[in-house]
């Protein structure tokens, strides 16, 4: 199961998680979605930016700002598609303000 989590804490802070596996399409896919949205904050170059890298996980942490912003809301409806067409393998949450 990959599950994409996000969250914007009063509008200061905005959180992009990736974590888990599945089966290879789906991941190819999830993987794609979720690097182009690194990339594209990458080259916003936030205040902030913060990245961190496991196994089969990556956080991204930076200023939530309109161009940040666009690019969640991207990353966002990529992933709300994916669980639509594999609700078995992709889930999508929402970060709760006092955790992100």
């Amino acid at each position: 199961m990959i599950t994409f989590r996000h969250g914007a804490s009063e509008f200061k802070n905005l959180t992009l998680e990736y974590s888990g596996d599945s089966y290879y399409a789906v991941s190819v896919a999830a993987q794609a979605v979720f690097n182009a949205a690194l990339k594209a904050i990458q080259l916003r170059n936030p205040p902030r930016l913060d990245i961190k890298h496991g196994v089969n996980y990556t956080r991204i942490k930076c200023e939530y700002n309109q161009h940040t912003a666009e690019v969640a809301l991207t990353a966002i409806c990529g992933f709300e598609w994916l669980a639509k067409q594999c609700p078995d393998e992709v889930k999508v949450e929402r970060i709760s303000n006092r955790k992100v």
